[in-house]
């Protein structure tokens, strides 16, 4: 015999705030991929030469934007996910805690780096260099500011999907091993009650008398009893109320009947 096990799984839908974060964070991340190639444009404005900026070449350019692009990729995921699943409860708190930690890991790195920036001797030197030394260490905050914002959106998206599985259960039933009956808590004092098909007749063991009732056949006894009396209790003659043991009755003299 097998029984019905139901495993509980939190799911949820994607709100509103849930994709347009992932998408604040895809924008982000894809500014932070480009930006080689966006700072190339505008330093070839400024400064009228065409050169790489932060990456020498293609390896370098990875190893200087991987952060953004590795975001990029997730980002465009959760995004997917969340367009794909909006108001649809198949999301599984899972997935939301997955986003949640590598994006607070990531946010954790970028945030690092963009502190060591601020307060390496770098800025000051760029504040009082040339503006091309300005230039580069604008693209420098930018190459790492950009990855902690997009961590950061989706951050907030991982936490408020996480959040929206607090409120839904949702029970999934599967067929598992052998019944097995669950212990049922009952008090001490509770006694069990068994129910049979047939209901017994409850009899009293006491019998119930009332000093004032009186039976049919009691009635019609003390009926001709008085009846009796108030015959033997008169006279005949006047109907005057004779006592226990008189002859003559008391009133008009006549003689009673023994």
């Amino acid at each position: 015999m097998t029984v019905v096990k139901t495993s509980k799984k939190k799911l949820c839908d994607a709100g509103t705030a849930s994709w347009l974060t992932a998408l604040v964070a895809l924008i982000a991340s894809a500014l932070g991929a480009t930006l080689e190639f966006i700072g190339r444009e505008i330093y070839y404005r400024e400064f009228y030469e065409r050169r790489w900026l932060l990456a020498e070449n293609a390896s370098d350019y990875f190893a200087t934007y991987q952060k953004s692009i590795l975001l990029f990729a997730i980002s465009l995921t959760v995004l997917a996910v969340c367009v794909v699943n909006r108001r649809k409860k198949k999301i599984g708190a899972e997935f939301g805690a997955i986003v949640t930690v590598a994006s607070a890991a990531m946010a954790a790195i970028s945030g690092w780096e963009v502190y060591r920036l601020f307060t390496d001797s770098a800025a000051t030197l760029a504040a009082q260099g040339s503006d091309e030394a300005r230039f580069l260490y604008v693209m420098q905050a930018l190459a790492y500011g950009l990855p902690f914002l997009s961590a950061a959106f989706l951050f907030i998206c991982g936490i408020t999907l996480w959040g929206r599985n607090a409120t839904d259960d949702f029970s999934v039933a599967c067929p598992c091993m052998k019944y097995m009956p669950e212990p049922q808590d009952t008090d001490a004092g509770e006694q069990t009650v068994q129910k049979s098909d047939k209901s017994k007749e409850v009899k009293p063991s006491f019998e119930f008398t009332n000093s004032n009732y009186i039976s049919p056949s009691d009635e019609v006894d003390s009926i001709k009893t008085q009846a009796v009396i108030k015959e033997t209790a008169r006279c005949k003659g006047c109907g005057a109320e004779l006592k226990d043991g008189a002859k003559f009755c008391p009133r008009c003299g006549e003689k009673l009947e023994g």
